[in-house]
Formats: C-alpha cells, structure tokens, sequence
C-alpha cells in the first residue's frame, strides 16, 4: 500500500484580529506613550501587497523604532520599506503583556 502523502498538506485560514493598530508611522510619540517597556507580538503590515512580517520583543518600542529607522532590522523588511515606503506601512500589536517572563515560555 503507497502511503497518501497529501494527508501531509493543510492550510488552514487563521484570521488574527490586532488589540491596535497604528498607521502614522512618522510619530513615535504614540509608540513611545503605550509600548515602552511592554513585550509583545507585532506586525508590519505593508497596504499595498497585504504581505505582512510578524514578530516579538520583550520591549516593543525600542524593537519597532529599530525596524522604522533601520537598525538591527530584518533585511526582507527593510527592502520592502525602502521600495514602497514607510506611509505604505501598518503597525499591528497581536498580543503584549507587561511580564517579560510570559513571553520567553
């Protein structure tokens, strides 16, 4: 008996709805207000494709404002930055909680 391999292969459509989302990316100020010092997980959304790069930090601020002026950034990020251009970006926060520890479990 050959083994059905297409057993192997899924998708499932997961729908994962922001606790906020911020789409002036120009003013910190409103990052700085409410994710300094909180963990979480995030995603930069680019409006003109949909494509979307997702990640964590124990301090949320200090990790977005590093990807918003390029430092210590992903590469994929960033060159999609560089060709559609910040205004063409979201901010998403999925999930934050102020306990670091909850995080790295």
């Amino acid at each position: 008996m050959t083994p059905d391999y297409n057993l192997f292969y899924y998708s499932i459509a997961t729908v994962l709805l922001p606790l906020k989302t911020y789409k002036d990316l120009s003013q910190l100020e409103d990052l700085k207000a409410n994710l300094k010092n909180v963990g979480g997980v995030y995603g930069f959304i680019n409006i003109t494709d949909g494509k979307q790069y997702i990640g964590s930090s124990l301090n949320l601020y200090e990790r977005l404002t590093d990807h918003i002026k390029g430092v210590s950034s992903n590469i994929r990020l960033q060159r999609s930055i560089a060709k559609h251009g910040l205004n063409n970006f979201n901010i998403v926060i999925y999930y934050y909680h102020i306990d670091p520890a909850v995080l790295l479990t």
